[in-house]
C-alpha cells in the first residue's frame, strides 16, 4: 500500500498527517468523511468518549494535505468492494471502544477496507516498545510436500520459492519462513501473513512491525526478530568450509583486522554477515564492513554451528525449534583472540 495526494473515491482509505501521527477515514464524499474521532487538533478527548462520527472533508484535512490509499494487486483482490467499505463504516457511527494501540482510527479503517481490523502505527509502537532480541535455530527437515506451499506460504513467498531450481534450496527457504511465521507469532502477537511481507528491491525481506533475518546453510536454518533492526547469519563448520574461508581470507578482511585461525575467520565471515544484513546497503563487500566491536555477537553452536547476531543487544531467548517443539539453545559465546590490529 502506498499513499498519494490525489482525489479520493467514494470508498476510499484516507488520512491526514496531525501532531506527529496519521489519523485515518473512510471517503464517502466531499461532505462526509467517517472516521473512529476527529482528527486531534484540539484538547485531548479521553478514549471512552471518542466515537465513529462523519464530518466533511475539509473539517478532515483541517490545514494539512488528505491522502489516499493506492492498493497493490494484492491488496485490490483482498479488499471489500466501496460499497461494501460505504456500508460498513455507515452502520460504525455512534460506536465506541477507542484504544489508542489495539482499537483506534487505522483499525477502524482497515477493518471497513479490508474486512479486519489493523493498526501499522500500532504495531510499530508494539514492536519498538516490548519486542526483544530473540532467535530460533532449527534443523532442515528431510522434505516438505510442495503442494502445500500454497496454503503455508503467502503469495510472494511461495514464488520466490518456487523460483529455486534446486529441491533442497526450495525447502531451505520455505522452512525458514515457516519458522519465521512461528517466531514472529511467539515474539509479539503477530501474524506474519497480515503484516505486509514483502522482498524489496535488493532482495530483502521486510515486514510492518517487526524487525527479521533470515540466514540458512545445507542443513540448519537460523530466524531472529526484533522491534528494532537485526541480523543474522549461520555457517556450518566443516573441513571443506573452513578450507574455503581460508583462501578467500585476501578478500574479506578490513584494513587491520586479523585472524588467528580458520575457525575466527569463519566467525569474521558471519559477523561481517549479520552486520550487512542489519543495515547495510549496496552490494556486499566484506572489506567494507569492520567486524570488531559493540553490536555483533559470534557463538558456536551444537551439531558445529558457527553463528552470529548483528543488534543491539544479546537477544533474551535463543531456542531450537524442530518444527513443534522449542528448547533451550545451548550456544558458546565465542571470543576472538586477535580480531582488530593497525593500518
Amino acid at each position: 500500500m502506498k499513499w498519494w495526494p490525489v482525489s479520493p473515491r467514494p470508498g476510499d482509505m484516507v488520512r491526514v498527517h496531525v501532531s506527529g501521527v496519521w489519523h485515518y477515514g473512510i471517503y464517502i464524499s466531499d461532505d462526509r468523511v467517517i472516521q473512529f474521532g476527529c482528527p486531534p487538533r484540539g484538547d485531548a478527548v479521553p478514549a471512552q468518549d471518542i466515537r465513529v462520527v462523519a464530518t466533511s472533508a475539509a473539517e478532515f484535512a483541517g490545514r494539512d494535505i488528505i491522502e489516499t490509499a493506492q492498493l497493490s494487486f494484492i491488496e485490490r483482490l483482498r479488499r471489500l468492494s466501496p460499497e461494501k467499505t460505504i456500508i460498513a463504516a455507515e452502520s460504525s457511527l455512534g460506536e465506541g471502544g477507542y484504544d489508542l494501540i489495539n482499537n483506534n482510527c487505522e483499525h477502524f479503517a482497515y477493518r471497513c477496507v479490508f474486512g479486519k481490523k489493523r493498526s501499522r502505527q500500532g504495531e510499530k509502537a508494539l514492536a519498538d516498545a516490548e519486542i526483544a532480541p530473540q532467535l530460533w535455530l532449527s534443523p532442515l527437515p528431510e522434505s516438505l510436500d510442495e503442494g502445500t506451499y500454497g496454503t503455508l506460504l503467502p503469495p510472494a513467498r511461495r514464488e520466490y520459492v518456487l523460483d529455486a531450481g534446486n529441491p533442497r534450496l526450495r525447502l531451505r527457504r520455505a522452512w525458514d519462513w515457516l519458522a519465521l511465521k512461528s517466531l514472529v507469532k511467539a515474539a509479539s502477537g503477530l501474524n506474519l501473513d497480515d503484516i505486509n511481507a514483502h522482498r524489496l528491491e535488493n532482495g530483502k525481506w521486510v515486514a510492518d512491525g517487526i524487525e527479521f533475518s533470515l540466514s540458512h546453510s545445507d542443513n540448519w536454518v537460523a530466524v531472529a526478530v526484533s522491534g528494532t533492526p537485526i541480523g543474522v547469519d549461520i555457517e556450518e563448520i566443516t573441513d571443506k568450509r573452513l578450507s574455503s574461508i581460508v583462501r578467500a581470507k585476501g578478500h574479506m578482511l578490513s584494513c587491520g583486522e586479523s585472524a588467528e585461525d580458520a575457525l575466527e575467520l569463519l566467525a569474521l565471515w558471519t559477523r561481517k554477515e549479520s552486520l550487512y544484513k542489519q543495515g547495510g546497503k549496496g552490494a556486499f563487500d566484506p572489506r567494507a564492513i569492520p567486524a570488531k566491536g559493540e553490536g555483533a555477537f559470534s557463538f558456536v553452536c551444537p551439531d558445529g554451528i558457527m553463528l552470529s547476531l548483528a543488534c543491539e543487544k544479546l537477544p533474551s531467548r535463543m531456542l531450537l525449534w524442530d518444527g513443534t517443539r522449542l528448547k533451550s539453545l545451548d550456544a558458546e559465546r565465542f571470543e576472538f583472540k586477535n580480531v582488530e590490529g593497525t593500518c
